[in-house]
């Protein structure tokens, strides 16, 4: 039996802001018009557009693709994939398993690169109030 693949691109589901006091999990393609704020945590699997900024109490977790055309505010980032943004203000640690572009970057705490491939490019200005650690694999933090 044959299968068959969409080769496009995604279909993305358009919505207009998103907001929770609790948690937000989304699962895309999604293109935002508006904003994404939470409360707590977001986490974002799959490809996204947001046209206005991110806003997140807690931690800011993504697995996929994300290009938001405004500023991203959390209290940490795990990035697996590709971020475009434009301000970043991250309140903790930034976690960098991919690619990340913004015109700022503000990282409280420190900076982790997974992978010899992980790398970051701050286009107007960068400050990171810690160390910059890259390491071959995410640490397994687990104790049974």
């Amino acid at each position: 039996m044959a299968q068959y693949y969409a080769t496009g691109a995604p279909s993305f589901k358009t919505s207009r802001t998103i907001q929770s006091d609790g948690a937000i999990d989304l699962h895309g393609p999604i293109k935002v018009l508006g904003s994404v704020k939470s409360g707590s945590n977001i986490s974002l699997i799959g490809d996204f557009i947001i046209r206005k900024k991110i806003d997140a109490n807690g931690e800011l977790i993504m697995n996929g693709s994300l290009r938001c055309e405004d500023k991203i505010s959390c209290g940490k980032l795990k990035v697996g994939g590709t971020l475009e943004g434009g301000d970043l203000t991250i309140y903790g640690d930034l976690t960098l398993h991919g690619y990340l572009k913004c015109q700022r970057l503000v990282v409280y705490g420190s900076l982790t690169l997974i992978g010899h491939e992980s790398t970051w490019l701050a286009e107007v200005s960068q400050q990171i109030a810690g160390a910059v650690v890259r390491r071959e694999r995410e640490g397994d933090w687990e104790w049974d």
